[in-house]
């Protein structure tokens, strides 16, 4: 499972560097550094939770790059909601917030990105998945 999730790893940095440079040989070159990376290469090798948060964070960053440059929410939501998932597979993942807070104030989409409704439904999808999760493991744990 644990190359799974870093095939997926590197297929996500590969899509993202062909959204933001639109030339192929350059993130195919890119996926393949970090396909023979010394770190991730590593990571994959020993059944831990890095190489999911990996793939999360990869996920993430490509479907940020794709809200900056469609405007469309859905990929904003859907990035909110692998936060959220990241978050339940290791805490430190909540530390995305400073970058998704900067991303949020640089943009010029600022003005349209804080109105309540969007900031009520970001909320609902970043917590939704964490604190079902941990309703879940709290369950689980005093079952025993």
């Amino acid at each position: 499972m644990v190359f799974f999730f870093t095939s997926i790893t590197v297929h996500f940095v590969f899509l993202t560097a062909v959204l933001i440079t639109e030339n192929v040989l350059a993130a195919l070159l890119g996926g393949l550094a970090l396909m023979l990376s010394h770190s991730l290469w590593w990571h994959s090798t020993m059944l831990e939770v890095y190489t999911l948060n990996t793939a999360l964070l990869s996920i993430i960053l490509f479907l940020v790059a794709k809200f900056s440059i469609t405007k469309r929410l859905t990929f904003l939501y859907l990035s909110l909601f692998f936060w959220g998932l990241s978050i339940v597979n290791h805490v430190l993942m909540g530390l995305l917030i400073v970058g998704f807070m900067a991303f949020f104030l640089l943009s010029d989409e600022r003005k349209r990105l804080f109105t309540f409704d969007i900031i009520i439904k970001s909320i609902f999808f970043v917590f939704l998945i964490d604190i079902k999760s941990s309703f879940f493991i709290y369950i689980i744990a005093n079952s025993y």
